[in-house]
C-alpha cells in the first residue's frame, strides 16, 4: 500500500477486473484504487504478465512525475522502483489490404446513406472522393459496413474499425448488440498477437493538408503578404461525425481550413503524460498544432477537463460550443436534443437549408469563445 503527500492510501485492485495496459496493450492492467474504490488514474497500476511485461507504474511515480515532493513523508516502497521502460511500437497492416477494400460502395451502409443526403448538395464523385481520401473502405461485414481505416501520418496502418449502420437513417446498429469488428482481429491467424495501438481517424489527411499549405505560404510570401496559414485540427468524437464535416465544408468551400480527426467516442480522447510522451500514440497529432474539439451534446464539461491536459502541448486549444446553447458566441439557429451527437446537428442544419460550414467554422477564434491554451 502506498500513501502520498496528500494521505491518500492507495492499493492494487483485488477484484478480477483487468484494464488494458498502457504498455503492452493487452487487458491485464490491474488499477490502484483508494479507500473508496476509486482509480487514481487508468495509468497507474501493474501488469499481470510477469513473463512478457510486467509494466508497474506506482501512485508513488505518478505524484513525482507531476510535481516535486517531501520523499520523507512517504512510505518506504515494498518493491524496488522499476525505470520507465521504452514504449513498444504498435503492429502494422500490410498497405496492399486497404487499396482492394476501396470500392463496392453501392453495399456499403453508411455510404449509401451519405449518398443519399450530400449527392444533391455536393455531388456524387465528391461524396466517393471524401470517403477515399479518409480511407473508408466497404466490408462484407453485418451485410456491407463501412472499414474506418486508421492511417497515421506516417501513412501506417494501424488497423480498421468495422461498425454496422443503417443505410436509412445513417444510425449505428446496436440491437441486439453493437455490430463492432476489427480487421486484426479478422485476420487473428495471420497476426496471433497484434499490438493494436489506434489513432485519430483520418490523422494522414492532416499530413497531407500541411503540404497543400506549404506550397500556399510559398506563394504568400512570393506575393509579400504576411503570416503563414495552417491547418487546424478539429478533432471529432465519431468517424461518421468528422464524414459529415468534411463533406459540409467540401460544400462550403473550406475543407482546406480544419481538417477533421475523430477519436472513437469521448473516451477515445484522454490526453494523460504517459500518452504525450508515448511517440506511437494518437494524441502525438495534436503536438504544437492548433486544435478546435468538438464535443457531442452534454460532453463539453467532460472535454473542457480534458482539453487543459494539452496545456504545453498543443499550441492552441479551442472546445466548440455548438452544442451549448448558452455559451456559443453566434446563434445556433436549429434544434439541438438532450444526448445529441454532433452531426444530428449537422444534418439538421443542411437539411434546414443553414449554412453548415460558417457553424464549423466560427467554433474558435471569438474573444469570448472557449479557448483554453
Amino acid at each position: 500500500m502506498y500513501q502520498t503527500k496528500q494521505d491518500y492510501k492507495y492499493q492494487l485492485d483485488k477484484s478480477s477486473r483487468k484494464h488494458i495496459c498502457p504498455r503492452c496493450g493487452k487487458k491485464s492492467f490491474v488499477l490502484y484504487l483508494d479507500e473508496y474504490g476509486t482509480p487514481l488514474d487508468e495509468e497507474v497500476g501493474k501488469c499481470d504478465r510477469k513473463d512478457n511485461c510486467n509494466w508497474h507504474y506506482t501512485p508513488k511515480q505518478y505524484f513525482q512525475d507531476r510535481k516535486p515532493i517531501n520523499t520523507s513523508t512517504l512510505k518506504p516502497i515494498t518493491s524496488p522502483r522499476m525505470t520507465r521502460p521504452k514504449p513498444i511500437p504498435p503492429d502494422f497492416i500490410p498497405p496492399e489490404i486497404l487499396p482492394s477494400t476501396m470500392k463496392g460502395y453501392e453495399h456499403n451502409s453508411l455510404m449509401i446513406f451519405l449518398h443519399s443526403f450530400f449527392d444533391s448538395l455536393i455531388g456524387s464523385d465528391e461524396v466517393n472522393r471524401v470517403a477515399i481520401e479518409y480511407g473508408v473502405g466497404t466490408s462484407n461485414q453485418f451485410g456491407g459496413s463501412p472499414i474506418f481505416w486508421q492511417i497515421d501520418e506516417h501513412g501506417n496502418i494501424r488497423s480498421g474499425k468495422i461498425m454496422g449502420y443503417d443505410s436509412t437513417t445513417g444510425k449505428r446498429v446496436k440491437q441486439p448488440r453493437p455490430q463492432l469488428a476489427w480487421v486484426h482481429s479478422l485476420m487473428r491467424e495471420q497476426y496471433p498477437d497484434f499490438r493494436l495501438q489506434q489513432c485519430f481517424f483520418g490523422s494522414h489527411r492532416l499530413i497531407k493538408a500541411e503540404q497543400r499549405m506549404k506550397a500556399l505560404n510559398e506563394e504568400r510570401k512570393a506575393l509579400s503578404l504576411n503570416g503563414e496559414v495552417k491547418p487546424i485540427v478539429g478533432l471529432f468524437e465519431s468517424e461518421k461525425a468528422v464524414l459529415i464535416a468534411a463533406m459540409a465544408l467540401v460544400w462550403g468551400k473550406s475543407d482546406n481550413l480544419i481538417i477533421p480527426v475523430s477519436c472513437g467516442g469521448c473516451e477515445g480522447f484522454n490526453p494523460t503524460d504517459e500518452k504525450k510522451r508515448d511517440p506511437f500514440d494518437g494524441i502525438r497529432l495534436l503536438k504544437n498544432r492548433k486544435v478546435v474539439l468538438f464535443p457531442d451534446e452534454g460532453k463539453f464539461g467532460e472535454w473542457e477537463q480534458k482539453a487543459k491536459a494539452l496545456k504545453g502541448f498543443s499550441s492552441e486549444v479551442y472546445i466548440s460550443t455548438v452544442m451549448e446553447r448558452n455559451l456559443h458566441p453566434v446563434k445556433v439557429e436549429c434544434e439541438i436534443n438532450p444526448g445529441d451527437a454532433l452531426d444530428d446537428l449537422l444534418l439538421r442544419y443542411f437539411k434546414e437549408g443553414k449554412d453548415v460550414a460558417n457553424l464549423i467554422l466560427t467554433s474558435y477564434g471569438y474573444k469570448d469563445s472557449h479557448k483554453i491554451v
